[in-house]
């Protein structure tokens, strides 16, 4: 069988087809790529043989795949040739009987896009460092190299901090969720965290960390309510929405705070690139806080809205003397002051996107993952599989500023490693091809899609059946019974309410109107 996915650019099958008799490396080799094949072969009970001829080829894009006489791959960098033993694995894998006939090929292949990513939300729920390699393994199996590991929001605090101890003493742990009367919470230890990024680099795959801020800032104030504005003493958040808690944008204390973990998390996680967040950040207690509005008139700020602009530049600022660029959620757009190295990260702009589109115009690198349907902690009856690999939106769909695509799951109603999996896969594989290049209709990814299913078997995913990732009309309406009966448990419908109240408000206090 030949099935890969994401679809390589180029491919053609000759005739006749090679008995693998051992899989293993030789040529040029890295210890990641060795240790990748030596993980390969122990899981697929295969002898450890050098089979595959490894060349690094700086004038070819991408890699290349020949399946003759034998196999060769050859790669302009040691992820490319990664990528070419990724191929060849799915194939493997396709092929896996007890004579392993692999068909002859020729692939020549490239992405087209450096950012395929997928997020987790570890606040909302958190789960065992142990639980993500599994979720690492198969991603790079599929060719995704962003892992987003949203760490940080009013519901917990998830990342240990040696010089902010409360942080994992206080902000880590909350007393009950939605009124359910059971305490939840936990943090990673630096060395924990180390050993993930160090496996997840192992597979070519970036971990990006998040510290949101200036809004989603409970549980921070939880341990150190001076960075707030009233300083009032708070608990970590036990229910779910938008908060008016935030930190302090008047106070210095806030800034020595943010840069102080920014160092710490900086020397956790190598990446370039740090998300701020920057969502959600209700302005009504900056709007009434005398040393904001201190800090407003001192910087010549035209309002509260334009103080999150300039706390985001000193951030930005921060981060840049960590030699690393800033990602954001699209809101810290709303300022008008953002720096056009920071990257945006578009989720919610509105019907048409107008501030999007406007800063892709003006040269900011963005990312593509819009609610809906790119969001996976909504049922597949509601974002489907389907609906994320078809989506266009105009200007942005085709601007040579996009830099990728990413899924992100959020776990507000997602409590157990089980749902976790089936919200995952296979939706995942639709970020997969898109940020490799979109190559070809829904019906033929859908096929691949299906092969691809019993991939995750053999690597003991649970993942959504045929019928529930790819819905008929009726199981759709299911899926949406079902995920709405979420907001009939405890004050969850209560906290909806408030969370769409106050981002109209803060819509009509920026004079948008949509």
């Amino acid at each position: 069988m030949f099935s890969i996915l994401p679809q390589p650019k180029e491919y053609k099958i000759n005739q006749g087809f090679f008995r693998l008799d051992g899989f293993g490396v030789f040529g040029f080799t890295s210890p990641e790529i060795i240790e990748d094949c030596k993980t390969f072969c122990k899981k697929c009970n295969l002898l450890e043989k050098p089979t595959v001829n490894c060349i690094l080829e700086s004038e070819i894009k991408g890699y290349t795949l020949d399946i003759e006489d034998g196999i060769t791959i050859k790669g302009d960098s040691a992820q490319s040739i990664f990528y070419g033993l990724q191929s060849l694995k799915q194939l493997v894998l396709h092929n896996l009987k007890d004579e392993i006939l692999l068909p002859c090929l020729h692939v020549s292949d490239y992405p087209s896009y450096s950012y395929r990513s997928y997020m987790l939300d570890v606040v909302r729920h958190f789960y065992p460092i142990e639980n993500l390699y599994k979720i690492i393994d198969i991603l790079a199996l599929f060719k995704i190299n962003v892992f987003h590991f949203h760490l940080t929001d009013d519901q917990g605090w998830r990342v240990e901090i040696e010089k902010y101890p409360r942080l994992t003493e206080i902000s880590a742990f909350r007393k009950q969720t939605n009124g359910d009367n059971t305490p939840h919470g936990g943090f990673y230890t630096k060395q924990q965290l180390r050993d993930f990024v160090n496996y997840a680099k192992s597979k070519f795959i970036e971990v990006i960390p998040e510290f949101d801020m200036p809004g989603h800032f409970t549980a921070v104030l939880s341990a150190y309510p001076h960075l707030g504005c009233t300083g009032e003493k708070v608990e970590v958040e036990e229910r779910f929405g938008i908060f008016d808690t935030i930190a302090c944008g008047g106070n210095e204390e806030v800034y020595t705070f943010v840069y102080d973990v920014l160092k710490e998390m900086a020397e956790i996680f190598p990446s370039p690139f740090f998300h701020i967040g920057g969502d959600e950040a209700s302005k009504r207690r900056w709007a009434v806080c005398p040393k904001c509005l201190e800090k407003v008139k001192a910087e010549g700020l035209e309002g509260v809205e334009q103080l999150q602009g300039f706390f985001t530049k000193k951030v930005t600022e921060m981060l840049a003397s960590l030699g690393k660029t800033p990602i954001v959620w699209n809101e810290s757009l709303n300022s008008g002051m953002l720096d056009k190295s920071v990257i945006v990260q578009y989720w919610n702009d509105g019907k048409k996107a107008l501030n999007v589109k406007k800063a892709a115009r003006e040269g900011q690198g963005f990312i593509m993952s819009p609610c809906p349907p790119f969001y996976l902690d909504y049922p597949s009856g509601m974002h489907s599989i389907k609906k994320i690999y078809n989506f266009e939106k105009e200007e942005l769909s085709t601007s040579p500023n996009l830099l990728g695509f990413e899924t992100p799951l959020w776990t507000e109603h997602i409590a157990n490693w089980e749902k976790i999996q089936k919200h995952t896969f296979p939706r995942v594989l639709a970020t997969a091809q898109l940020g490799w290049g979109k190559q070809e209709d829904f019906s033929s990814f859908k096929n691949r899609v299906l092969q691809a299913l019993s991939i995750l078997d053999f690597y003991e995913i649970i993942h959504e059946s045929k019928k529930d990732f790819l819905p008929n009309p009726l199981r759709a309406i299911k899926h949406f019974f079902s995920f709405s009966s979420n907001f009939l448990k405890g004050n969850t419908l209560e906290n909806l309410k408030r969370a769409i109240e106050t981002d109209k408000e803060m819509r009509r206090a920026r004079g948008e109107k949509r």
